[in-house]
């Protein structure tokens, strides 16, 4: 630290000091050291101007971690807000404590542990759903004959996966990756290498609104698909440019075609880019989000608690394209309006009949919000970016 640093935050101090001898508190008690730490740690953080680098409280840090890993803590129940503020059942994640035929599609989710969730929020009501191993939430549900029901369902680990394969006409496929994580690799292979022995002859990797994930998984998936080594250069403060190196075999020399939107993100660009520069697959749609950075969580002790989260690292593709805030462009530009209604967002091991009505719901507001006329005539012609992904892969195949 230089002097002048050093300056700087003995000032800080006596300010504090100071504001701690004069303030008036028109409220009962003293000043919360602890909170006014935090405070003045999310301000400091947030004046670096990088939307990434931030502080983490406590209260949130658990919530942050388990929306990164393969496994939340509650009950696995998947809900949409409708056009009326009503929330509905989609589905259940397979295997969780809310899979059962008692809860079913379109159940309207009322109350939970006595808090009224109609015209909620969905990451609020996320959280009241979500909670500690082994608690149980109370639920009360209507059902379509306007009756009550009432559950008490006991929260316990619940996977989740974010890989999910579709088989097309023509003996293609579309595997769909809406984040990486950190087993999924092994999926992706497994579930490759078998499709391959019965007969599939091109792939349409599907990574929109991909918001990124498990470099690890990210390049173990690239290794499968790619016999280069260098999936990306990064940079660090104060080293060398650090080169991605792969370990791994090179399984599978199928056709390939890639899709990313404007909410594709992070590790999704990374792989995007890396198969775009080495001529292995053609990318379609439009330009992705622009985030080449990485992020570190670097756990806080003591009173403060929570976390930073960091950004240690940028990247750019094998052949140099900086992706920070310039993103990867098709090869192919295809625009979509209302990706929601096309893109299965979120955890993928739901039923096909709660992705169908999770889209009705969608489509539903969006009528309201944008007429209905202009957005039917959207949904009717169809999900253009795979159409045109499956296009490009025939003529390669």
């Amino acid at each position: 630290m230089t002097g002048k640093e050093s300056n700087v935050f003995a000032e800080l101090e006596a300010a504090i000091e100071l504001l701690k001898r004069n303030f008036l508190s028109l409220k009962e008690g003293d000043i919360d050291d602890v909170k006014l730490a935090r405070r003045a740690l999310t301000a400091m953080m947030s004046a670096l101007g990088d939307p990434f680098t931030n502080y983490i409280p406590p209260a949130q840090l658990q919530s942050y971690q388990s929306r990164k890993v393969e496994t939340v803590v509650g009950i696995g129940l998947q809900v949409e807000y409708d056009r009326h503020g009503s929330a509905r059942v989609v589905s259940a994640l397979a295997g969780s404590p809310a899979d059962t035929n008692e809860i079913q599609l379109g159940h309207e989710l009322t109350i939970v542990d006595k808090v009224k969730v109609r015209n909620g929020d969905a990451e609020k009501l996320k959280k009241l759903l979500n909670g500690p191993e082994g608690s149980v939430v109370n639920l009360t549900l209507v059902n379509s004959s306007d009756q009550e029901i009432k559950f008490a369902i006991k929260r316990r680990a619940v996977d989740v996966d974010y890989m999910q394969w579709k088989a097309l006409e023509n003996n293609l496929a579309m595997v769909r990756i809406s984040w990486f994580s950190g087993t999924g690799y092994q999926w992706f292979i497994d579930k490759l290498k078998q499709q391959i022995e019965a007969g599939i002859k091109g792939i349409v990797l599907d990574l929109r609104s991909n918001s990124g994930g498990s470099i690890i998984s990210t390049r173990n998936i690239f290794s499968s698909l790619c016999n280069q080594e260098v999936m990306y250069y990064g940079k660090k403060l104060g080293e060398d440019n650090i080169e991605d190196r792969v370990i791994g075999d090179y399984h599978f020399k199928i056709p390939l075609v890639v899709i990313i939107n404007e909410d594709t993100f992070s590790a999704g660009e990374v792989l995007a880019g890396a198969l775009q520069d080495y001529g292995r697959a053609v990318v379609v749609g439009t330009k992705s989000g622009g985030k080449g950075s990485m992020q570190q969580i670097f756990p806080l002790e003591g009173e403060i608690g929570g976390a930073m989260r960091i950004t240690t690292a940028t990247n750019c593709t094998p052949s140099g394209r900086i992706v920070q805030g310039r993103g990867i462009q098709p090869d192919i530009v295809i625009e979509q309006k209302y990706p929601e209604l096309f893109v299965d967002d979120g955890p993928q091991n739901i039923t096909e009949a709660g992705r169908s009505y999770l889209k009705m719901l969608r489509l539903e507001c969006l009528q309201a919000k944008h007429g209905k006329e202009h957005v039917q005539a959207i949904w009717e012609r169809g999900d253009l970016q795979l159409a045109k992904a499956i296009e490009a892969l025939i003529k390669v195949v």
